[in-house]
């Protein structure tokens, strides 16, 4: 799953869609893959047509494959509560938002934002700096 070669990470969520449609044996992090696609009908129709966008060009904004791998991340930092302090955040949010995917997407916000300043600064992503700004959401 993990790849520094875009073609590479886009064919693996691409693969992990058609394996499901066809109802193949699927991998745990393809299972994950799947059940985040799952929450978003709308991409549904995009990810079964491979040959058609897996090169294309997207601003952050609008690029499937890395709001899945943003949803991806966040899953394995609630798994794993790191940086620590990200459950609690979730599970606030929860209680004041009542809405899971909403608040994922709250928290991807956080991490998109987070990323982009640290891209920026040419420096690593600040924990801090992103829990601060996932608990003022």
């Amino acid at each position: 799953m993990y790849s520094n070669d875009r073609t590479t990470y886009r064919q693996t969520i691409i693969e992990a869609w058609k394996k499901f449609q066809k109802h193949l044996p699927l991998s745990l992090i393809e299972q994950e893959i799947v059940n985040v696609i799952n929450l978003h009908p709308e991409l549904q129709a995009f990810f079964a047509n491979e040959s058609q966008y897996v090169n294309l060009e997207f601003s952050p904004t609008e690029n499937p494959f890395l709001h899945i791998s943003l949803h991806m991340t966040i899953q394995e930092q609630l798994r794993t509560d790191k940086p620590t302090g990200i459950k609690k955040i979730y599970e606030e949010l929860m209680i004041k938002v009542c809405d899971q995917h909403l608040v994922l997407h709250l928290l991807m916000d956080g991490l998109q934002q987070t990323l982009w300043e640290a891209q920026q600064k040419n420096q690593m992503p600040n924990e801090q700096d992103y829990l601060e700004r996932l608990r003022g959401k």
